[in-house]
């Protein structure tokens, strides 16, 4: 990737946030050293498993992880005979633990229909019975643990000394009081010795080890301490040689394992890189971009460097178009809107989905070419125009069919005219180059060129005239005007001095303003006759599913009489059978003739074979209704979801038999046999209803009313509490085994009994905080028992 594009979008910027949401300082720096997917297929794999993290992240909460840094410590495993610290050593213990966390938590994915997070997990070994070894000598500080059975013996040892060395300094130094400095002994060089006033240096015996500054005082240390103090120094040696020998062997089994530790190492690093673009998209509310062959499509992007300043930008190129021109005022959100296409490019072929709604769509370039900015150059005595130009000409010349130049403010820094004519002539050179063109202007020339080259379009920057404030809009196929009067008068400028302008704007110019306003007149009653076409379109779709609905309740009730009917009938033919075979019985007995017993037999098969075709054309028809019973799933549908039969919305298709459902602030991949659609509103009561064959629940089964969001705030604590309490119930009847209890913050009073009457419960399996973006400290989510 064009490196000086990567410096000018700010791509950095965004890597150093994702790699903030890596699990392990080696995953940190792998992201760091990661480049771009230039190939469709590669970067569709990686997308693939960015996108079943994401999911799996909306439905499984991440659990908590301790990865330390052991990059140099797997290193130093290669060394014959390496002896590792006793906290280096429970380093790696963490770093199991979190692996073997990792994995268990990755291979629950597979339940959820992710079988590449399930190959991610596979692929971690593990070394369990490393970490019950190392856990089980060492604590956490790396120190050999209390219970080790021959350092204990040893520590005991040491410990008896030093209670001997404690009662000999104390009868020294109270036996003659007043020939110690105090009664307190101090050590030297790890051996005990006592504080003797000089003057009476030659009453005591024993080795003077050092004197005071002044030499008022000397420390001594007498015979008998010095015996014991020879003691503590072997037991503290055997102490060390143990302690060694412990971490040596430990050190040993860790470097036996160096291949599966390493393999341990890139699996994290792998997953890795994964999570941290799915936590990214989680927390920045992302989606994954769809492929498509030229240009681009962005729907409500957000510049993700803004953050909450960031305007939605909506963007498209047509498939045929190959350069796109956008014009409009100064601070109108030119720049922003070609800062965020580029960074989008990059951000998506880096693996990342991106801050936009569904239904955006990216084509994979082999390169992105920036030309943004001041290009300035004091030390190298370049103008900006020449600077400009330079760095143009250096993208000229590595730009091809598949790549993305980005130009702003094309033809500016000198005369307008020549600047013109070399902007025309610049996107003639990347049109026959086949490059894709994303070009920002104020010259009415490029605007023209716009119109009369073929795949080339105009675009505009709306723009408030009642206000002189961007709208952030970008609309296709018409060029914008530059309001610079109204902008000038705005800003202050003296009338005198804008008509004086307007005197010196050719005519030719003011006719172009006039038909470009013409033009925004008629595109804005464009966009409003589509905005009431779309709203006719939902409406209908609306109301051809009612219809469907009472075309299917209709058969069903036809189905339901029809099944009644050869119910009856086929109790009837069984009795009159029955009866018809026991009158043959009755005439045989009589001497009815052979030829009046076989009429009876005919009648009585032709019945019988009356009752089988009725039968096949009811189980015929039965399959039918089954089969225009399967509902229809379309986009803005309302559906309920899972075991809980949570309420959402049906967002897109995601492949065959499956969609992706947006559930709260989450969007889910659901296959269609998790789905049902929202019960409508002319259910039957439960004294008239029959068992139904169509798909959901019928009056009669729907669950109780459970809801996925339990709202307190306001209420006094025993209320709370009941209504919480009744929650739980319905929720275990409806089969809800999550939902939300809106709380509040304030003085904490619902928190509290909310929180108190959930730790009691044993019906709850846990419950916590939700995160600080979804509600924090105001909101607790439940989990109950299956």
């Amino acid at each position: 990737m064009y490196e000086h594009t990567i410096s000018v979008l700010e791509f950095e910027k965004v890597r150093s946030v994702l790699a903030e949401y890596c699990l392990s300082e080696e995953g940190r720096q792998q992201l760091g050293g990661e480049g771009f997917c230039f190939e469709a297929e590669a970067l569709t794999a990686v997308q693939d498993l960015v996108e079943e993290m994401h999911e799996y992240l909306c439905r499984e909460d991440l659990p908590s992880f301790d990865f330390p840094a052991v990059g140099g410590l797997h290193t130093r495993l290669k060394t014959a005979g390496v002896v590792l610290e006793g906290e280096e050593i429970y380093r790696w213990a963490r770093y199991f633990i979190s692996s073997r966390r990792l994995k268990r938590y990755l291979q629950t994915a597979d339940e959820y229909g992710y079988p590449l997070l399930q190959q991610k997990a596979d692929s971690l070994p593990d070394l369990g019975f490393l970490t019950k070894e190392i856990t089980a000598i060492l604590n956490p500080d790396g120190t050999v643990q209390e219970g080790h059975p021959e350092l204990k013996r040893l520590r005991g040892r040491l410990a008896g000394l030093r209670t001997e060395l404690q009662r000999l300094a104390t009868g020294y130094m109270h036996s003659n009081s007043d020939r110690w400095q105090s009664d307190v002994p101090t050590q030297r060089d790890g051996r005990m010795v006592l504080p003797l006033k000089s003057q009476y240096r030659s009453m005591v015996q024993g080795v003077i080890h050092y004197s005071s500054a002044r030499g008022s005082i000397v420390y001594i240390e007498p015979p008998e301490i010095m015996s014991v103090n020879n003691d503590v120094a072997l037991v503290e040696q055997e102490i060390r040689e143990l302690v060694h020998a412990i971490l040596k062997e430990l050190s040993a089994k860790l470097a036996e394992q160096y291949a599966e530790i390493g393999r341990m190492i890139d699996g994290i690093i792998a997953i890795d890189s994964v999570l941290c673009r799915a936590r990214y998209a989680q927390l920045h509310k992302c989606v994954r971009a769809a492929l498509r062959d030229r240009g681009f499509r962005l729907k409500k992007a957000r510049h993700p460097l803004l953050h909450e300043k960031a305007v939605p930008i909506d963007i498209e190129t047509g498939q045929d178009i190959q350069a796109l021109i956008i014009s409009g005022p100064n601070a109108g959100g030119k720049t922003v809107t070609l800062k965020t296409v580029g960074l989008f490019v990059l951000m998506n072929q880096f693996g990342m989905q991106i801050p936009a709604e569904e239904g955006s769509e990216l084509a994979v370039f082999n390169g992105v070419y920036a030309d943004i900015g001041d290009e300035q150059s004091i030390e190298g005595s370049m103008s900006t125009f020449s600077g400009h130009m330079g760095t143009i000409s250096d993208m000229l010349s590595h730009a091809d069919k598949q790549a993305l130049v980005l130009l702003d403010e094309l033809g500016s820094g000198t005369d307008p005219g020549e600047g013109a004519a070399l902007g025309m002539a610049i996107m003639d050179e990347c049109i026959q180059r086949g490059a894709t063109l994303l070009a920002t202007t104020h010259h009415s020339l490029l605007k023209n060129y716009g119109y009369t080259t073929p795949h080339v379009q105009n675009a505009s920057m709306d723009f408030d005239t009642a206000t002189l404030t961007p709208n952030y809009r970008v609309i296709v196929g018409f060029p914008g005007e530059s309001h610079a009067f109204d902008i000038a008068a705005r800003s202050g400028l003296t009338e005198q001095v804008i008509r004086k302008a307007g005197s010196y704007l050719s005519s030719d110019s003011g006719e172009v303003s006039r038909m470009i306003e013409e033009l925004e007149k008629k595109q804005a009653e464009l966009r409003k006759a589509e905005k009431e076409i779309r709203q006719q379109e939902q409406q209908l779709q609306l109301e051809r599913a009612d219809h469907d609905q009472r075309v299917l309740e209709i058969r069903r009730r036809e189905y339901e009489l029809k099944e009644e009917g050869y119910g009856e009938l086929n109790r009837f033919l069984r009795e009159a059978r029955q009866e018809l075979e026991n009158l043959v019985s009755e005439l045989r007995k009589k001497g009815a003739s052979r030829g009046e017993t076989t009429q009876v037999k005919e009648f009585i098969d032709r019945i019988k074979q009356r009752q089988e075709l009725e039968g096949e054309e009811l189980e015929q028809e039965e399959a039918e209704f089954a089969e225009n019973t399967q509902h229809q799933f379309y986009p803005g549908m309302e559906v309920l979801t899972g075991p809980g039969r949570r309420r959402g919305v049906i967002v897109r298709e995601a492949r065959k038999s499956h969609w992706v459902v947006e559930v709260g602030a989450m969007k889910i991949t659901l296959p269609e046999s998790e789905l049902s659609p929202v019960p409508g509103r002319r259910e039957k009561s439960r004294e008239n209803s029959r068992p139904q064959v169509s798909y959901g629940y019928s009056s009669d089964s729907a669950p109780p009313a459970a809801a996925f969001t339990l709202d307190i705030r306001g209420r006094r604590l025993d209320e709370a509490l009941d209504a919480l309490n009744r929650q739980i119930d319905n929720a275990l009847l409806a089969g809800l085994y999550e939902f939300e209890v809106v709380h509040g913050k304030g003085e904490g009073v619902l928190q509290t009994g909310v929180h108190r009457l959930l730790r009691e419960s044993e019906r709850v399996e846990e419950y916590y905080f939700a995160r600080p973006e979804l509600g924090g400290t105001g909101k607790t989510i439940v989990k109950l028992k299956h």
